[in-house]
C-alpha cells in the first residue's frame, strides 16, 4: 500500500523532498507502524517542514521495536536562538503522543525546568492533553517555542568553575546521534591540529616571562589544592616546555577509583594560548579508537574546554575537572587482549 497525504495546495520544494525521504523510510518492511500510523506521521512531518524547519530522519530500535525519529532545532526568542531536539514517534501514534528530547550540544549543559529534566526529556501540558484527532507536531513545536522563550533549556557552563557530578551527567548524557559521521567530518581537522601543535611546540623558544611564571605558579598551586593526593600532580620544570603530570579521576561502571594519567604542556604564551594535553596510556591498555576527543595513536586530547579556552577564565583546575567529566562520559581505555 503506497503512502499519500491529502493535497490542499501544491507542495514546496522542501515539502516534496521531505515527502520522498519520509515515505521511503516508512515503506521499509521492518518498521513497527501500521498504515494508519504511517499516514499520520508522513502528513505531520511534511506539515512541520512547511513551517521552515529543517529535519533529519533515522530509524532506531527502541524497546525492541523499530521507530522513526526526526531531528531538528526549535527556534525561540524571535529566532535568535534554537534548541536541537529529537522527536520519536511511538508505535501507536497519534493515539499516543510523541516523545521529545533536548539534545545537549558539546559546549552546553541542560538547565532543568518544569519542561525539561536532566536527561533532556521534554514534558509539557500540550503532550499531557494530547488528542489524536486534534493534536499534531506543528502545534507542539509552537508551544515549545513559547516555553523555551520563557525558560531556555540550555546554558553554557562557566569555564572558570569545576563541574559537579550533576553537571557532568547533564553535559555528557546525550551525545551526537550519528557518531560515525561526526568522527568522519572531524578527522581531517584533528590530524591537522596534531601537526600544528607539534610544529608550534618544536619552534617555540623555552622562555617564559615573569608574568607568565606567576600565572603558572598560581594555577599549579590551585591544582594541588583541588587534587591534594600524593602523586596526583607533578611538575617537570627541566623540559623546554613546562609539563604538568596529572592523575585525572573518573567514574566507570559505578566505580569512582579510576584515573587516567595526562601530561599538560604549558606554552610560553600561556594562558593567552591554551595548554596542550596528551593522554598517557598504560602498557596493558590501548586508547579506544572511536573517541571524539582523543587521537588513538598519539593520545592528543582536544575537547570543548580547550576549544573554548579563555585567557582570563580558563585554568588548570577547570581543565582537569572537565577532563574528568569527559573520561566519565567516554572511558578512554580498553584493556589489551591476552593471547
Amino acid at each position: 500500500m503506497s503512502l499519500s497525504i491529502p493535497m490542499t495546495s501544491p507542495m514546496s520544494t522542501p515539502q516534496r523532498k521531505a515527502y520522498r525521504v519520509i515515505s521511503g523510510l516508512l515503506s521499509g518492511p521492518d518498521l513497527s507502524y501500521d498504515e494508519f500510523t504511517k499516514g499520520f506521521i508522513l502528513r505531520h512531518l511534511v506539515d512541520l517542514v512547511s513551517t521552515g524547519l529543517v529535519l533529519q530522519y533515522k530509524i532506531d530500535n527502541v524497546a525492541s521495536v523499530n521507530l522513526l525519529q526526526a531531528y531538528g532545532s526549535i527556534p525561540y526568542q524571535n529566532k535568535k536562538h534554537s534548541v536541537p531536539v529529537t522527536i520519536c514517534f511511538p508505535q501507536y501514534y497519534p493515539h499516543l503522543c510523541p516523545e521529545v528530547f533536548v539534545n545537549c550540544a558539546d559546549d552546553t549543559t541542560i538547565q532543568e525546568s518544569n519542561c525539561v529534566d536532566s536527561s533532556g526529556a521534554v514534558s509539557h501540558a500540550y503532550l499531557d492533553s494530547w488528542k489524536y484527532h486534534e493534536s499534531n507536531v506543528v502545534s507542539l513545536f509552537k508551544e515549545l517555542t513559547k516555553e523555551f522563550t520563557d525558560h531556555p533549556p540550555l546554558c553554557i557552563p562557566n569555564l572558570n568553575g569545576v563541574l559537579t557530578p550533576d553537571q557532568i551527567t547533564q553535559k555528557y548524557l546525550l551525545r551526537h546521534y550519528d557518531l560515525a559521521t561526526y568522527l568522519k567530518n572531524k578527522e581531517g581537522g584533528l590530524e591537522a591540529f596534531i601537526k600544528n601543535v607539534k610544529d608550534v611546540a618544536s619552534a617555540q623558544e623555552p622562555t617564559y616571562s615573569d608574568a607568565t611564571k606567576r600565572v603558572i605558579q598560581e594555577h599549579i598551586r590551585n591544582l594541588h589544592r583541588y587534587y591534594p593526593e600524593k602523586g596526583s600532580v607533578e611538575c617537570d620544570l627541566s623540559k623546554p616546555l613546562i609539563q604538568v603530570l596529572v592523575k585525572t579521576p573518573y567514574c566507570q561502571e559505578g566505580c569512582s577509583k579510576n584515573w587516567a594519567s595526562v601530561t599538560i604542556y604549558l606554552p610560553v604564551s600561556y594562558p593567552a594560548s591554551r595548554a596542550h594535553v596528551w593522554l598517557d596510556c598504560p602498557n596493558d591498555h590501548v586508547i579506544k579508537k572511536d573517541l571524539v576527543s582523543i587521537a588513538p595513536t598519539s593520545g592528543l586530547v582536544f575537547f570543548t574546554y580547550l576549544r573554548n579556552w579563555d585567557e582570563k577564565k580558563s585554568n588548570l583546575v577547570g581543565l582537569v575537572s572537565h577532563l574528568s567529566a569527559e573520561f566519565t562520559c567516554q572511558p578512554p581505555f580498553d584493556r589489551c587482549q591476552q593471547f
